[in-house]
């Protein structure tokens, strides 16, 4: 048996690694074990997917049987430029993932052997989403595109499914561009960034969480950030 304890996201990109790798699994591989898993976002446009690695102690890639698994929505066709476009859940069970294109969220389940399937599709509430924060059963998206700019929450239950949070919208001008959006370790703040025009100055957000999910702005939020 394996058990996820730790991930690490870079660029739509999320590596799991294992509490341990069964004796069977390492006396069957004739190579290095299996440490872990890789999983990147590819914004595939048509039909979303993501791609799966098993990550040996070595540091070798090797593709997961099957890969790439469907995502559900459509993706743009090019590379999302958020680090949060890909996240595991708080458990380990889940990937979640934006489809871009299609302005939802997919929930991808982590099988055993690495492998994926996909338990839902949600709307991301906004548009062109592109970034995704968690924290417990707490989810949040940043939201970028004209129109439909925001940070919008949701809970995700044990069986993968999205629900969103009443109120918990938080629009922002289409000029915003948002992004990132960031849990605090302790999950009591969310960080978001707004990354405004190519010519233009740029500001972070930063709001605390209400018991009930929903964002109240701190005092003196958007905060300048690089002008």
């Amino acid at each position: 048996m394996h058990r996820l304890i730790r991930s690490a996201l870079v660029g739509g990109i999320v590596a799991t690694s294992f509490l341990g790798t069964s004796l069977g699994a390492v006396a069957a591989s004739t190579t290095s074990p299996v440490v872990g898993h890789v999983y990147v976002n590819n914004s595939t446009a048509g039909h979303n997917t993501v791609s799966g690695f098993d990550r040996h102690a070595d540091g070798t890639l090797t593709p997961i049987a099957g890969t790439p698994f469907d995502a559900g929505g459509a993706g743009a066709g090019i590379v999302i430029g958020s680090a949060g476009a890909l996240q595991r859940s708080a458990d380990g069970r889940y990937l979640l993932a934006v489809d871009t294109a299609a302005n939802d969220v997919s929930v991808l389940k982590i099988r055993p052997d690495g492998s994926l399937r996909l338990v839902d599709e949600t709307s991301s509430n906004g548009t062109t989403p592109i970034s995704i924060a968690v924290h417990g059963r707490l989810v949040y998206v940043a939201n970028t595109g004209a129109g439909g700019s925001n940070y919008t929450g949701f809970t995700l239950n044990a069986g993968g499914h999205l629900s969103p949070i009443a109120g918990s919208t938080v629009s922002l001008p289409d000029t915003a561009l948002p992004g990132q959006v960031l849990f605090s370790d302790d999950g009591r703040h969310l960080v978001g960034t707004e990354v405004g025009p190519n010519v233009g100055p740029s500001f972070i957000d930063s709001f605390v969480v209400g018991a009930d999910g929903r964002l109240t702005a701190a005092p003196g939020s958007p905060f300048p950030a690089q002008k």
